[in-house]
């Protein structure tokens, strides 16, 4: 009993070190929706990999958001479809952008599908298959106020936009303020260094009039936008090796798209579109693998993975001059955590982090524990969880009921500033589970 009160102790103390080095923020860097969105999905895996599955039929859903994403959206709808002059368009655009500037907004929907393979057992080796197709879909928005150069108000075009028409723009002649980007490089095409276009890529640049504008001042407040799609299916093998190690393979399809773009008090009042998003789709697939590997003594389980790495490229549409903007770096992570036991009731901190290209190392520090009571083999109870990271503190009440689970996610700001003076906002998630 001490023995296990004093890996319990040092477990927890190793949380509180982790929520100490968590909370001291690094130095803030320029603001990128992409990256935003890849620490901020991360998160959201950590939130799902500390409820794992068992070796059951499932039917998963989950919702993340902020509670101030309809609003915005609301908002934004209401500037694109206001009825006035340009200039008014123009003014209620930037009213608009000012209301929210430095704010972010997220939100992400998943559903996972599984289905179970006979358990196979060779000696001290067992094996635990699944099949798993699951799907999801994000949206990460956030306003900042910036000066740009016309190179970079470019480069931050529509992701659908063919990386001719981006280079066609830089080398013509700059349009003028409030003037239609793409139009100008039809108008100047062939004089001076402006690229000359055959008709069919005439035709195709005509099919972007109309969407892009360049601000009528250099800096000016912008709402950046990325959407991803995932879909992915395929074996799950989860593997005990004896008593201590654990651990999994996964072998599965990965198909992505995602877009990224940029609005601006002209582009809401002009063409009434919020986002920006339409034209080619990057969608990529990719065969891909999961890869963990862990150790178990007694109540203290340790495992390092690899998530999301790519084998081999099966499908893309890179041909077409649209690439997958996300990327296809894999996802690191290691975890610790500690199961004290007794009737009825169960204690466990943890702490863990985790890693991918696009953030830094102690972004994806994260530290907590769970207390739980459970009876009829753990098919009912509570559990209720606390977790703190860089940015959020998180609390997670969860209720299980026999054949399926509810569980709340709360994650509360503890910062006021990420990436150059973007306030992080309150994210609440909903889980609903059944398995049979």
């Amino acid at each position: 009993m001490k023995e296990k009160l004093w890996t319990t102790a040092r477990l927890f103390l190793l949380v509180m070190i982790v929520a100490f080095f968590a909370s001291v923020q690094a130095k803030a860097a320029e603001y990128d929706v992409v990256n935003r969105y890849k620490l901020l999905e991360d998160k959201f895996y950590t939130y799902e990999m500390l409820n794992p599955y068992g070796h059951d039929f499932i039917i998963d859903t989950a919702v993340y958001l902020n509670k101030n994403l309809q609003t915005i959206i609301k908002d934004g709808k209401a500037v694109s479809t206001f009825e006035g002059t340009t200039a008014q368009k123009i003014t209620e655009g930037t009213k608009f952008l000012e209301k929210y500037k430095n704010t972010e907004q997220t939100v992400r929907i998943k559903l996972q599908l599984g289905v179970p393979l006979p358990t196979l057992n060779f000696g001290i080796l067992k094996l635990v298959p699944d099949l798993r197709a699951g799907a999801s879909v994000g949206i990460n928005l956030g306003i900042r106020t910036e000066t740009y150069s016309f190179a970079q108000i470019v480069d931050l075009l529509g992701s659908d936009v063919p990386s001719n028409i981006k280079n066609s723009a830089t080398l013509c002649p700059e349009p003028a303020p409030g003037a239609d980007i793409v139009q100008n490089i039809i108008t100047n095409a062939g004089i001076g260094s402006c690229p000359a276009m055959t008709a069919a890529e005439k035709t195709v640049a005509q099919s972007y009039t109309g969407l892009y504008f360049r601000p009528t001042a250099n800096e000016f407040p912008a709402l950046h936008s990325y959407a991803k799609g995932q879909g992915r299916g395929g074996l799950n093998v989860n593997y005990f090796y004896g008593e201590n190690w654990f651990g999994n393979v996964n072998l599965y399809a990965n198909a992505r798209m995602d877009m990224k773009a940029i609005a601006t008090a002209d582009s809401l009042a002009r063409n009434g579109k919020l986002d920006g998003f339409g034209g080619e789709k990057n969608t990529t697939v990719d065969f891909a693998t999961d890869l963990k590997f862990g150790y178990k003594n007694g109540n203290l389980a340790t495992f390092a993975s690899a998530e999301e790495v790519k084998v081999s490229r099966m499908s893309d549409n890179e041909d077409k001059g649209v690439k997958l903007i996300y990327g296809d770096n894999p996802l690191y992570r290691l975890h610790s955590e500690y199961t004290y036991k007794f009737i009825g009731f169960d204690l466990k901190p943890f702490a863990g982090l985790h890693k991918r290209e696009g953030y830094d190392l102690g972004q994806g520090l994260y530290g907590g524990g769970d207390i739980g009571f459970y009876v009829w083999n753990d098919r009912l109870g509570i559990r209720m969880r606390g977790m703190i990271d860089q940015e959020h503190f998180t609390v997670s009440p969860q209720l299980k009921l026999w054949l399926m689970h509810l569980d709340y996610m709360l994650k509360l700001p503890v910062t006021n500033d990420v990436d150059g003076g973007v306030k992080p906002s309150a994210i609440h998630a909903i889980n609903f589970r059944i398995f049979i």
